[in-house]
């Protein structure tokens, strides 16, 4: 039988996007809305409109950060991180306001 740290280690990473949007109401859309990654993994979050954006997980990070932003837009996910549902918020300054959203998306850590 093959430890697990070895299938870890030879996987290789892959990269997800999810991209944030909101309208001139203020309403988000996260696509994906729900991203499954695995350890090593990176995500990078964008925003087509190329507006200021901030993401931050709200209780614990599943990897090296606990906020990014348009200007550090990707994660990495620990390779130790616990196999667990991450939620995250974020914000958008459309060059007029803020746009304030605490029930975004979120990162699922699986084996």
């Amino acid at each position: 039988m093959v430890p697990q740290e070895a299938v870890e280690n030879a996987r290789v990473p892959k990269n997800h996007a999810v991209k944030l949007s909101v309208d001139e109401d203020g309403q988000f859309t996260y696509s994906p809305s729900f991203v499954r990654v695995k350890h090593r993994d990176t995500i990078t979050f964008s925003n087509d409109e190329h507006h200021s954006f901030a993401v931050m997980f709200k209780d614990q990070s599943p990897g090296d950060r606990l906020s990014l932003s348009d200007l550090d837009p990707t994660i990495t996910i620990d390779y130790d991180a616990p196999y667990a549902v991450y939620h995250y918020a974020a914000a958008i300054f459309d060059r007029t306001k803020v746009h304030l959203d605490s029930g975004c998306g979120d990162v699922g850590v699986e084996h």
